[in-house]
């Protein structure tokens, strides 16, 4: 992004990890010097989660004119079809960043983010930037230019009264650390007796959840919550969020909470989530591995120096 832009339009349809993956970007443009005019298009679940980490976290001095809209409202659809009136916003436009879905910068993106980049090439000309996914050298590059990792840093919480809560999702199957672990975590923290905890899934697990892992769940007082913004809510209470490499994760790290992050059939270097300053801690194998291979003890060890850091330290 060149120093002298007055106005930015960043386009990104992803979930929720991705989506939270994208908050510091959007946080170091409001805080660009220069910079007057953000337009943040967003999957239309992730319009309120987006919009209220930024209002209460972007520190933005006066004159920003920023918004948050649905990446399927007129204003971005007319982009991807090339028709209708240009809105005041636009002309205010010198870059458009396009996370576009498929490949590094738009190179065998699908056929609706391909059919979206040649309208807004021609709306916008040589001002459209695609940016591809997480690792890619696209965005490194963006990340490097926009001073992401000092402009869109984001500030510790304290929470030293909150519960310890762990997110059993994992966006998938494969991703989710084995419940009987969780059943086993828990269980040990209550008896060592390291705070409260809570226990969440989300809609993915209330829907694909096996008998065995159901009654487990149940068992722990686990509590399905399904809405993006309750599902913040619960996570900006929290003292720790022990998660799976899953939306939930990136967006407690994103809220300034600490966050022990559990990998194993993915790429942390990749997709471990972004937070303040030592409050991420990430589990991981040497290898891609499937998640059997984190055992309890690394897991409970690893909650236990978050907490004895914080009262050695004293909360933020």
């Amino acid at each position: 992004m060149r120093e002298s832009a007055a106005g930015v339009l960043v386009v990104h349809a992803g979930a929720m990890g991705d989506t939270a993956m994208i908050w510091p970007l959007l946080r170091a443009l409001l805080r660009t010097p220069g910079v007057r005019c953000v337009r943040a298009a967003v999957s239309p679940a992730m319009v309120d989660l987006t919009r209220r980490l930024m209002a209460g976290r972007a520190e933005v001095g006066g004159g920003v004119d920023f918004a948050v809209e649905p990446s399927d409202a007129s204003a971005y659809a007319r982009l991807w079809v090339g028709d209708g009136e240009r809105e005041g916003w636009e002309e205010r436009i010198d870059r458009v960043l396009a996370f576009v879905v498929g490949g590094e910068d738009g190179v065998g993106a699908d056929l609706a983010g391909a059919a979206w980049l040649r309208a807004a090439r021609e709306r916008f000309g040589d001002d459209v930037r695609p940016i591809g996914p997480p690792g890619s050298a696209s965005r490194a590059a963006l990340w490097a230019s926009a001073r992401v990792d000092e402009l869109g840093a984001v500030r510790a919480v304290a929470n030293a009264d909150g519960p310890i809560v762990m997110h059993v999702g994992g966006g998938g199957a494969k991703k989710r650390w084995p419940m009987e672990r969780f059943v086993r975590c828990v269980r040990a923290m209550e008896a060592e007796r390291l705070g409260p905890v809570r226990v969440l899934a989300g809609h993915v697990e209330l829907e694909t959840f096996g008998a065995r892992e159901r009654e487990m769940f149940e068992d722990l007082g686990g509590r399905y919550v399904t809405n993006a913004m309750e599902l913040a809510g619960e996570l900006e209470r929290a003292r720790i969020v022990v998660a799976a490499d899953t939306g939930p994760g990136h967006v407690a790290a994103q809220l300034g909470v600490r966050v022990v992050s559990l990998f194993g059939p993915t790429d942390p270097a990749v997709w471990s989530p972004r937070g303040a300053s030592g409050c991420v801690r990430v589990l991981a194998p040497t290898r891609a591995s499937a998640m059997t291979w984190l055992e309890v003890e690394p897991v409970l060890g690893a909650v236990r120096e978050m907490l004895a850091a914080g009262e050695i330290s004293g909360e933020r």
